[in-house]
């Protein structure tokens, strides 16, 4: 599992330079088929009225059809699907969760470069380790690379 450190202060084209090196690495070096990609944002129940418009403006509005959701994008190389679960805070802390939205990801998704970066690094061969490196250190090294890149990683190199 990997996520990107401090992207508030990143600009949005150096955050995409860093998902697009650091895919390559884990698709090289670790041989990954897939990626899920989460992120928290806002989804429109209504996506064709909302198309184009700003979306955390519009959730400000009152019967806005946007809500806060956690998005969830899992990404083969002949395959994608993007969900979006909605969400309301409630006083008490308590979290009232909608019903799932499913859609074809690149007809509503906004930053579809993530995504579509992951998804382009899936094409590369994978390179072949070597059984005479210490696994230790060749996944270590590659956690370090991807940690070099912006990321926090965790991972484990048994399986």
């Amino acid at each position: 599992m990997v996520q990107l450190k401090n992207t508030f202060g990143i600009p949005k084209d150096d955050r995409i330079a860093s998902v697009i090196e650091a895919s390559v690495i884990m698709r090289r070096g670790w041989g990954i088929t897939e990626f899920t990609l989460a992120a928290e944002g806002y989804c429109s129940i209504a996506p064709a009225e909302t198309s184009g418009k700003d979306l955390a403006q519009l959730f400000a509005q009152r019967n806005s059809p946007v809500t806060e959701c956690i998005s969830f994008v899992h990404l083969k190389s002949d395959d994608h699907i993007f969900v979006a679960m909605p969400y309301q805070v409630q006083l008490g802390r308590k979290v009232n969760f909608g019903d799932a939205l499913w859609f074809d990801g690149g007809k509503v998704m906004r930053d579809i470069e993530y995504p579509a970066a992951l998804k382009a690094s899936l094409r590369l061969e994978t390179a072949l380790i070597d059984d005479s490196l210490n696994r230790e250190t060749y996944f270590g090294t590659l956690a370090s690379a991807v940690m070099h890149c912006g990321f926090e990683i965790f991972y484990r190199d048994d399986i």
